[in-house]
């Protein structure tokens, strides 16, 4: 297996939002490698039913941040003003809020997706 030196965010490339974020994340300059998690499950199959429903963000070390904390980590990674809305992320309080609204999200991705004109998850939503 190759050596991280950067972290990587593992994302549903099925997902339009999902695809929408990396996407901007990018634009924000995000120092991340972005990998499909279908891509990550060949060397990780042990990380299938947490990449099915929520994105990750590997360390080079392998800690691994989920959900809202890795959307966090990837925005604490990237230029200002995006880091400052990753700290915004991990304050307590507004963090209960980015937790709500992520699951929010999640769960809610293929019809966020459709209504938006991105391409829809390809299966079906479920709770996360």
């Amino acid at each position: 297996m190759v050596e991280r030196t950067e972290s990587t965010l593992v994302f549903d490339a099925d997902c339009g939002v999902c695809q929408k974020s990396v996407e901007l994340l990018g634009r924000v300059g995000a120092r991340v490698q972005f990998v499909p998690s279908y891509a990550w499950l060949v060397d990780h199959p042990e990380d299938a039913e947490r990449t099915g429903s929520m994105v990750l963000l590997v360390a080079p070390d392998g800690t691994v941040a989920e959900a809202e904390h890795a959307v966090a980590g990837a925005l604490l990674l990237s230029r200002r003003p995006a880091t400052w809305l990753g700290a915004l992320i991990e304050v307590p309080g507004l963090h209960l809020f980015a937790k709500k609204s992520y699951r929010l999200v999640a769960a809610n991705r293929a019809r966020i997706s459709a209504t938006l004109g991105l391409d829809a998850c390809s299966i079906e939503s479920r709770p996360r």
